[in-house]
């Protein structure tokens, strides 16, 4: 189990830094700025509406999010981009895993 974080104050009003330096919703150090942008790019929600599939999240917090993200969109794009990439890494390492190829075969046999 991970002890508490410890969270600077930003010039943002709801935004925090946690102690990496990653920008996070103030109060809220499992989220990161960067997962809500993710979030808001790919559905196109409002803030409102994120602020409700992020349980814990205001609406406050989630512009505060987005406007961090306009005014630090470089930074955030470039560690979004990491993100991807470092996901499709794990998919290419589980596509060639031994037991992830047996589940595969168990599946397809069970669907016939």
């Amino acid at each position: 189990m991970m002890g508490p974080m410890s969270l600077r104050t930003s010039e943002y009003k709801h935004i925090a830094l946690d102690d990496k330096g990653r920008p996070v919703p103030s109060g809220m150090p499992r989220f990161k700025v960067r997962d809500l942008v993710m979030a808001y790019l790919a559905y196109q929600g409002t803030a409102e509406e994120l602020a409700r599939e992020y349980d814990g999240l205001t609406p406050a917090q989630v512009h505060g999010a987005l406007t961090y993200y306009h005014d630090h969109q470089a930074e955030i794009d470039t560690d979004i981009q990491r993100v991807r990439e470092l996901d499709e890494e794990i998919d290419r390492r589980q596509q060639d895993d031994p037991v992830i190829q047996k589940l595969k075969k168990l599946k397809a046999s069970r669907s016939r």
